[in-house]
């Protein structure tokens, strides 16, 4: 696949059924410039880089071994999100898929459940002034997420609206409720001191 018309393409039925994963490979990707980093790859999104256009450095990390070679071909490394400490900040992250998700699911470690506020902080060290942040979070009862989970809209609202890092430093750009996920997009201000 050579863009993201050919990866829409590819899968049309699925994207067409799940508008957050449209919205992030017609819309998101293809806007990303600059270091470009995807937390958490699996089969279903193995392509998404394709989506990215010339002036984008697609990075993925993943916590978990097995998961490598759906990672991008640019650069991918095997790490939990919370322990990644680049040598460069990010222009863009994306956290889909890997929020509202109780660790040990599908037998994978899931170190972010309930740790919002010190992904907010990661996020806010490792992502440039006028970055953006995708948050994806599964909030579906009936999905991975799960029916007693607390990732819900309402939860997330509450989060972005009152976490101290995303309250001071974060502008919203984009929310909407897709079948599965949430769509969050937070641009960190420009001007911050």
């Amino acid at each position: 696949m050579k863009n993201a018309i050919e990866l829409y393409e590819s899968n049309k039925s699925w994207y067409d059924y799940l508008p957050e994963r449209k919205f992030m490979i017609l819309d998101f990707l293809p806007k990303c410039e600059g270091h470009t980093l995807s937390v958490g790859v699996h089969s279903f999104n193995k392509n998404d880089e394709a989506a990215c256009n010339k002036e984008c450095l697609y990075e993925t990390i993943d916590i978990d071994d097995r998961c490598s070679n759906f990672g991008s071909s640019y650069k991918h490394t095997t790490v939990d999100f919370l322990d990644y400490n680049p040598n460069y900040k990010f222009d863009n992250i994306i956290l889909f898929g890997v929020l509202g998700i109780p660790d040990g699911l599908g037998g994978y470690e899931y170190t972010l459940h309930k740790n919002e506020s010190i992904i907010s902080e990661k996020i806010d060290k490792i992502l440039s002034k006028n970055g953006k942040v995708l948050l994806g979070p599964d909030i579906d009862p009936n999905s991975a997420a799960g029916e007693n989970s607390y990732s819900t809209e309402d939860f997330w609202l509450d989060f972005i609206k009152k976490d101290n890092t995303l309250k001071e430093r974060y502008d919203l750009e984009t929310f909407f409720k897709g079948r599965s996920n949430l769509i969050i997009v937070l641009k960190k201000k420009k001007t911050l001191m």
